[in-house]
C-alpha cells in the first residue's frame, strides 16, 4: 500500500491516471526495482487504521508537503 495525503497534487495526478510507477534504487547491487500497475483507493476504514496506528503522524503533523507554503 501506498499512502498520501487525499488532496494532494499527487493523490489528483493519480485519481486522472491510475498507472503508476515506482522505482526503488538499490545503489550497493548496482540494481534497481521497478513496479508498475494501475493505483486504486483503499476503503476508509483501512486508511483510518493505518492513520490511528500511528504511521500516517509525523506526515500528516506537516501537511500537505507538495503545495508551497
Amino acid at each position: 500500500m501506498f499512502f498520501t495525503n487525499y488532496g494532494s497534487r499527487k493523490a489528483a495526478q493519480i485519481k486522472d491516471n491510475p498507472e503508476v510507477a515506482l522505482l526503488f534504487p538499490w545503489f550497493s547491487m548496482g540494481r534497481q526495482v521497478s513496479v508498475t500497475g494501475p493505483a486504486s483507493r483503499i476503503s476508509s476504514a483501512v486508511s483510518l487504521k493505518y492513520f490511528l496506528r500511528g504511521a500516517g503522524e509525523v506526515s500528516s503533523a506537516h501537511g500537505p508537503l507538495s503545495r508551497v507554503l
